[in-house]
Formats: C-alpha cells, structure tokens, sequence
C-alpha cells in the first residue's frame, strides 16, 4: 500500500528564521509542498516542479488535497503563517485531511503531522518585553467580537486587526478608553518590521507610517484601569430612551442569572424594545452572537443606538415577528422572550436546535400570559421549569421623607429546552 506523510508546518511571523529547526527539517525532506504566495516565498520556494520537489501554490484545504490525491511523493509539507494552533487554518485543513484519508484509504496510508511555529501574540509580547499570560485575545478577521467589553475588563488584549488600527482607536476613545496604550506591531519579523506606541485617543493625529495600517498589523492595548466585574443591571437612565418600554433593571439582574450566560454564547432578545436586555446580554456574551428581534421601528432604532452607546458589536438588531423574523439566524444557546404578540407556541416551535437543549427566559406581566407560558413550556417538555414573580418597590423622596414606591409586578418562566 502506498504511504504519505503530510506535515504542517507553522513557519511564524514570515522570517523563516521563525521556524523551529524541526520545521526547517520537516520541509527540506518534502517532496510536495503547498502554501499561501506569501509562505512560499518566505521559505524561498517559487511554484513549479522539479524532480526532487513539487511546489504547488495553494491555501483552500480542498485545492490543497487536491494536490496531495495527485502526487506520488511520499513526504508533504503545507505551510501555515504563525503557530498552527492559534486562529490558524490548520483547524479546517485537518477537517478537510480527515476527510481525504477516508477517500483514499483502500490505496493509500496517510499520517498527518502537526508542527507549530511562534505565534504573533508571542512574538510581539517578547518585541514589548512584557507576559501575555494574562492577555484577552480577540480577532477581527471576519468576527464580531465586543471589543470594547474586552478591553474594559482586561488589563492587557491582544488584537489580530485585520488593518482596521485607525477604526479600533475611533471606537476605543469614542467608547471612553481613549487613555488606553495601544502598541502596534507591523509587518514583525519582516527586515521593515514598525512597532508604534501612543493613547488610542492620539492615533489619528500621530505620525503613524502607513504600514501599521495593513492586515499583517497586530495590537497590544494596555488598560492600566480595568474593571474589575462586569455590571448587571445598568440603570435604565445609562440607556437611550423613547417610547417603547423598557425591562427594570433588577429585572434584568435576576433574567442575566436565570440565563447562565456563557462568553460564546449565541442568544436571541426576542420582544427585544429599547435592547436594554440586548446590551447586557451583548456584554456578558462578549465572544458571542445577540440577536435583538423587534417588530417596532422605533425599538429598532433605540436597539441600534443603545448596542453602539456600550459598544456592542456583536449586538445585531433584527426587524421583524417572530417567529418569521428567526428565519435564517444561528442555533442559539440561550434566548430571553420579553415580548410575543401571543405567538409563544409557534415561538418556541421555530427554535433552531444546537447541542440538543436551548435555555429559555420568559417574562410575563398578565396571569393569562403566565398561564399560557406554562402550558406551551409543558407542551415542549421544558426541563427544570421555574417560575418566580418579581415585586420592586423603590425609594421616592416626598417633602425631606422617604417614600416606598412599588413597580409593577413581573413574572420570569425559565427552564431547559429539547430541540
């Protein structure tokens, strides 16, 4: 039976100085090998064939074992920038190898190799002389990460920019971070390798080159005042308001821990109004998805206004009923319903399933819609079903006295949901 080796090489930076001398070895060995334009070059490679070696110019993971399927060479290299394991597409290429080694298995043995090189968040962190064991690490590359929750709460963050410098450091002093240090690293281990440092609220008037603006741009942002913990509950006057009522905020305090939620989680507003829930749930969720779904237009446009105020980037406000307007959107793990026109059971009915189970939060302010909540959340054998009524009474100043001034009651439902 014919035999292939295939080993991924994270070749670092872009010097090939960068690759581990296991690297360097693995890749003198190859008699195929495969890269992004980029990578070849960096390792001296040109495209074309030769008896010892094929190079072929490829970074799609089909194109890649395409080229693999159609050699004969026994020993093969693709090429990784950075370290395999760190927003690498090594993830997908070893989906895509899985799936070419059962294609090719009555004929061919084939063994995959992983080697890693130095990522840019070291590297850079080494240039800056500082630890990244504590950084927060996000990417923009095509992700809608909460930045500014990120760097509020971290002391440092790590930020692959995909050539938006300018853009971060209008929303970091736009966003009240604007004495935050923002140190960035261009073009590292190349012989034109920039590092820049300055306040994030002085980027657009500094003498910044032009290649700290490219893709091959990383940040380092220092917060020398981060917050400690993440606030529930904001008062409702921190929001933009109108005419569309808004959730209490201790309502919103006891929904945000019936909800659990977790920093990647995908989770819909359902009812959404002036997005109050939406924002906090954008905040805890900062690695993740909310959908805010509103059928007012006006709500819509508090929604919009409000994720922008706390800086919600990954707060999407989508206009339209439920359960129609849910069409087309990511499985959730949690969803908040505030509001449904009585449309519950097709609701909950038209929630896309993922992982098996969703958790739910439903608020209610009439005893037939607690009633109907109860029934549709028995219909669909919601699990560790719950219900509590939530009475508020504030303090009102009255003539140098203190009043106690009730709100209205509410009612939350919550439990696991089977999809």
């Amino acid at each position: 039976m014919d035999k292939q080796r295939i080993t991924i090489i994270g070749i670092g930076m872009g010097d090939s100085g960068n690759m581990t001398g296991t690297g360097k070895a693995l890749l003198s060995g190859a008699g195929l090998v495969t890269g992004a334009g980029r990578m070849l070059e960096a390792c001296g490679l040109q495209e074309g064939s030769t008896e010892e070696r094929d190079v072929i110019r490829a970074y799609e993971p089909e194109k890649i074992c395409r080229a693999l399927k159609n050699s004969q060479k026994k020993e093969a290299a693709v090429l990784m920038s950075g370290d395999s394991g760190f927003y690498s597409g090594t993830k997908k290429l070893l989906e895509a190898l899985e799936n070419y080694r059962e294609e090719v298995k009555e004929w061919r043995e084939v063994s995959v190799y992983v080697e890693p090189g130095i990522s840019s968040l070291s590297y850079f962190a080494s240039r800056l002389q500082i630890s990244w064991d504590d950084a927060a690490v996000i990417s923009l590359h095509g992700r809608k990460d909460n930045l500014l929750s990120a760097v509020k709460r971290s002391r440092k963050t790590f930020l692959l920019t995909g050539g938006q410098t300018s853009e971060i450091c209008r929303e970091l002093t736009e966003g009240g971070l604007g004495d935050v240090m923002v140190c960035a690293g261009s073009r590292l281990s190349y012989p034109d390798e920039h590092i820049v440092k300055c306040p994030a609220k002085d980027w657009q008037a500094a003498d910044i080159p032009s290649g700290q603006e490219d893709s091959l741009t990383v940040l380092f942002l220092l917060n020398e005042k981060p917050e400690r913990f993440l606030m529930t509950g904001i008062p409702e006057e921190c929001f933009v308001r109108g005419q569309v009522p808004m959730t209490k905020s201790e309502v919103r305090a006891v929904i945000m821990s019936k909800l659990a939620v977790r920093e990647d989680d995908v989770i819909y507003d359902i009812g959404a109004g002036t997005g109050s829930v939406s924002v906090e749930l954008a905040l805890a969720a900062g690695r993740g998805q909310v959908f805010a779904v509103e059928c007012d237009p006006e709500g819509i446009s508090l929604i919009r206004q409000n994720g922008e105020k706390f800086g919600c980037h990954n707060l999407t406000a989508v206009e339209g009923m439920a359960p129609e307007a849910l069409t087309g959107l990511p499985a959730p793990d949690a969803v908040f319903i505030g509001g449904t026109k009585g449309r519950l059971d097709p609701i909950l009915d038209a929630i896309p399933g993922k992982n098996g189970s969703v958790r739910i939060c439903i608020s209610a302010v009439t005893m037939e819609t607690v009633s109907q909540a109860i029934q549709c959340m028995e219909k669909k054998n919601v699990r560790n079903m719950d219900a509590c009524q939530i009475g508020v009474t504030r303090l009102r100043p009255v003539g140098g006295l203190h009043m106690l001034q009730a709100q209205n009651p509410i009612f939350l439902l919550w439990g696991d949901m089977t999809v």
